[in-house]
């Protein structure tokens, strides 16, 4: 098994061109992609790090994921694509490139390029060797004397080896995927969703034409006044036939909800850590939470309001078909007419709602902002003036409201129950020729009342939709921007020594566009190990400077390089692992999770053994020590506003660790220190000035 392993892994030197054969198999990248050489070291860090450069690189995403011993074969079996680290007989790691999984095979790419299948529990029997090796010899022991048979013993032995591996964590896999920011049309594809949408369609347009056969065979047993059981049971067959295809349009509906709603969340989520500073400084905390509201409402509108519009244009499309084999074009021309002023009253149902989620968009920002500052209002506001404001908000909402109900009245009964009216009238005065023809009109207008049934439902689902998109769409085109993450520009050594670690030069920064007050900035040069301190007085450009400096800004001329090269050339993501900013108290959080992850969230996440070594340490020498003894679940101990309460100076030096342990080249505290007794101050500032990065300090007078 082992040699059949090895015989198709990947050498350690060859990592890129087994990188390289995965996306072009997959489909992830059709063009070529520039090389970035393996590591010289093949640890688990050293790869993370090379995979996030060469995925990068290609405009994909590498995650590094971590199996338990007892979850390892469904990890594999539904890992691809992706690269596991194996390690061949002589103990020298290899590489699977894992192509797609299976049930219980999976497609590997070997060396030459062809795609082989192979049993998953080969792969999980390599990964689980070191472990099994030194617990099994323990368990051979106890079973030696056992006086168990071969195969009983055998069996003991694997049942006993789960029970104590069970938990254990293995690591060494690397899953390649599309950046949620990559094209749409692209990730629809990826997704399979023509695929489905096409199959949905198949499978809606059988069953309403055994719906249509149903029908003529049931009228000829009608019409004909008589028993037929050979006719009785074709009638039987096509109304049972109608079911499966059902069953799978309904399957392939919810493939499409499934994948697509995936999509979408990563998609928002992605955008949203991709906003630019500035496009969100003037917004609260109301305006937020808005934003995830209106996304779950366009996510559950789209898919439903989407599906509503197929069966729409399929049931209309019969219908018409049906009325002109009845009755003639005249027929269709009155359904068409009627199909007009449907959509009239539909947009005047749009505007209504457009008026109703626009002030409700702005009430719920006004309520929530009043409760996030409700003890300032407890203490500082009159009690008789508390829900002025909240009164005449619900009063402009209970009009707009009714203004709305009043329209929804005449789309929904009106509008579908009077074309049943109209239809009816429409076929008394065209008097179909036969009883067969009349029965035909009558199934067309029954489709055409189920049809602008799902035209109104679905136009509702629209109206909200264009009104959520507004809010959404600029998390999801901001998804987009992952491409300046991108570095075009690999920074060696030597042009590291020959420039200096930051200059900037001609700097311009207004606040306000063509107004009066700018920063400028004619000439800053920071070496390497600095140690710089700026002061100033309050609303001086501290605070801005440091965020042009850490990339967070973007000024409006001047240049700013670092080790040569400009922040396009770097890559947004590079640049800011290089120079990291601990913002002011009021713009740094303590978000709701544990303390290990508040430390490390800018590190690495979830964390590795060393990474919480390093977050102990940092800890014990920012006096951090005595927090934690107290805290009962100790680095898993729940912060936040629903979990333990923190003091401002506790608050800080959490910020301080954060930022030193993501072992930036540059480290900027923007008045970190502000809120630390000044014996605590001393320890801190002293520890930090050992750090081997350069450091930037902001204070003010």
């Amino acid at each position: 098994m082992t040699d059949q392993l090895s015989s198709h892994s990947w050498p350690g030197n060859r990592l890129h061109e087994a990188f390289h054969a995965l996306i072009q198999k997959t489909g992830l990248a059709l063009n070529s992609v520039s090389t970035i050489n393996p590591p010289q070291k093949t640890d688990n860090r050293s790869l993370d790090g090379w995979f996030e450069d060469i995925t990068f690189q290609a405009g994909l995403e590498s995650v590094s994921v971590e199996s338990t011993y007892a979850q390892l074969d469904n990890m594999i079996l539904n890992a691809g694509p992706a690269i596991i680290k194996i390690y061949n007989p002589d103990n020298q790691p290899g590489f699977l490139v894992i192509l797609k999984g299976g049930r219980k095979l999976i497609s590997i790419i070997s060396p030459d390029l062809t795609v082989i299948k192979m049993d998953v529990k080969i792969i999980s029997k390599n990964l689980c060797r070191h472990l099994e090796l030194s617990a099994s010899q323990s368990i051979k022991k106890i079973l030696g004397n056992s006086g168990l048979s071969d195969a009983h013993q055998s069996a003991a032995e694997k049942a006993m080896l789960y029970q104590q591996l069970r938990s254990e964590i293995i690591e060494g896999c690397w899953l390649i995927s599309l950046s949620p920011g990559d094209n749409f049309l692209k990730w629809l594809r990826h997704l399979r969703i023509p695929k489905y949408f096409f199959s949905m369609l198949f499978c809606e347009s059988m069953s309403h034409l055994l719906m249509i056969l149903s029908w003529l065979v049931i009228g000829k047993i009608i019409l004909g006044f008589s028993y037929n059981l050979a006719m009785f049971t074709i009638w039987a067959l096509l109304v049972l036939s109608i079911i499966p295809f059902k069953l799978f349009s309904q399957w392939f509906q919810c493939q499409m909800s499934m994948n697509t709603g995936l999509f979408f969340k990563q998609r928002l989520l992605f955008g949203a850590m991709h906003l630019k500073q500035d496009e969100i400084r003037d917004q609260g905390p109301g305006q937020f939470m808005g934003r995830v509201m209106e996304s779950e409402a366009f996510e559950s509108m789209a898919l439903d309001g989407g599906f509503d519009v197929i069966i729409f244009v399929i049931n209309f499309g019969i219908a018409l078909w049906l009325l002109m084999i009845a009755c003639g074009w005249q027929a269709c021309l009155v359904l068409l007419s009627w199909l007009i002023g449907c959509c009239v009253c539909c947009m005047m149902n749009y505007f209504e709602t457009q008026k109703w989620i626009q002030h409700f968009r702005n009430m719920t920002h006004n309520i929530i902002e009043r409760m996030a500052g409700y003890r300032t209002r407890i203490v500082q506001e009159s009690m008789s003036h508390w829900h002025d404001e909240e009164d005449c908000e619900l009063n402009e909402y209970l009009r707009l409201s009714n203004q709305m109900d009043r329209t929804s009245l005449i789309l929904n009964p009106v509008l579908t129950r009077g074309w049943m009216i109209m239809g009816i009238g429409c076929v008394s005065f065209f008097k179909p020729e036969s009883m067969e023809l009349l029965l035909i009109s009558i199934g067309g207008i029954l489709l055409g009342y189920q049809s602008f049934c799902l035209l109104i439902s679905g136009f509702s689902s629209f109206a909200v939709l264009l009104c959520s998109w507004q809010q959404v769409s600029p998390l999801f085109s901001a998804a987009k921007r992952y491409t300046e993450d991108i570095p075009t520009h690999h920074i060696s050594d030597t042009r590291k020594s020959k420039y200096p670690f930051i200059l900037m030069r001609d700097i311009a920064y207004q606040y306000i566009k063509n107004s009066d007050f700018e920063l400028v900035i004619p000439e800053l040069a920071i070496s390497r190990g600095d140690r710089i301190l700026i002061e100033g007085p309050s609303g001086g450009g501290k605070s801005t400077l440091s965020a042009i400096i850490a990339g967070a800004r973007t000024c409006e001329s001047g240049i700013i390089l670092v080790n040569g090269c400009n922040v396009n050339q770097t890559g947004s993501l590079k640049w800011r692992k290089t120079i990291v900013l601990s913002p002011q108290f009021h713009e740094n959080y303590i978000f709701t999770g544990s303390l290990a992850f508040n430390l490390l969230m800018g590190k690495n996440w979830p964390p590795k053994k060393e990474d919480l070594a390093a977050a102990k340490h940092i800890c014990s020498k920012l006096e951090l020590d005595n927090l934690i003894q107290k805290m009962p679940e100790g680095f898993g101990q729940m912060l936040g506003e629903t979990g333990w309460q923190l003091s401002h100076g506790e608050q800080s030096r959490i910020f301080i660790a954060r930022a030193l342990l993501q072992s930036a080249q540059l480290i900027i505290f923007d008045e970190s220190f502000m809120p630390l007794d000044s014996k605590t101050f001393e320890k801190v500032l002293q520890y930090v000035l050992e750090n081997d990065a350069s450091i930037m300090m902001i204070s003010h007078y």
